[in-house]
């Protein structure tokens, strides 16, 4: 093998190396977040206390409920674009999402009028369908709000 040949296949390798070293330090330096990379998961999701491999639809009808990341990463979510938002990422964290029902059926189902739902801290009789996709409630007790709010 004569020098060009011999220079052309040290050339080539060195920008082979050093691309997979840059595509390498981007990928893991360039704050993104992968559902599992390289079979370790950097991202959890659960609903309803059940992990589950993505995260639900805007029209699932669930709501976000909280994340807790590690390495002093934060996390917010964002309703109006339904997606996540995590701040101060200074190395490799792993982040567990919580979505949730928005109520809980206590008795009953949401169809029978008496049932009862949860929602939040309060409970509700349901007393009616208002249309296919709508439940009529009436508060179980006085909701502390407005000039009610009791000590």
């Amino acid at each position: 093998m004569n020098n060009t040949k011999k220079y052309i296949v040290i050339i080539t390798s060195i920008i082979l190396v050093l691309g997979i070293f840059i595509y390498t330090f981007i990928k893991y330096n360039n704050n993104e977040i992968f559902i599992n990379s390289d079979n370790e998961d950097i991202m959890a999701i659960f609903v309803d206390g059940v992990r589950v491999n993505s995260i639900p639809l805007k029209t699932d009808g669930k709501v976000f409920d909280r994340a807790e990341c590690t390495n002093n990463a934060t996390a917010s979510w964002d309703d109006n674009e339904w997606g996540i938002n995590i701040r101060n990422l200074t190395g490799k964290a792993k982040c567990t999402l919580y979505f949730k029902s928005p109520y809980q059926v206590i008795s009953g189902d949401l169809n029978t009028v008496g049932s009862v739902v949860k929602i939040a801290n309060e409970e509700f009789y349901v007393i009616g369908q208002e249309d296919s996709s709508h439940v009529k409630l009436l508060s179980k007790w006085n909701l502390n709000v407005g000039n009610n709010i009791q000590p």
